[in-house]
């Protein structure tokens, strides 16, 4: 009895120390989602977005000149 559970903790402190490992290492779960833009593709999303933005900045501008005419 006592010696089976000398074998079960030299085991346990085998495991900690980085021994032989009861359970296979874990792999790293694969990427889901949009695949990487090209060059291309990130230069023409750029663009879109800082027409985008010039677009919504001149309409706040708009709204504001509403709002003070008013």
């Amino acid at each position: 009895m006592l010696i089976a559970e000398r074998d079960r903790i030299d085991q346990a402190i085998r495991l900690l120390q980085g021994g032989a490992s009861a359970a296979p290492a874990r792999t790293a779960p694969k990427r889901k989602g949009r695949p990487p833009l090209t060059e291309e593709a990130r230069k023409a999303q750029s663009e879109k977005m800082k027409a985008y933005w010039a677009d919504r900045k001149k309409s706040e501008k708009d709204k504001a000149a509403k709002k003070a005419a008013k």
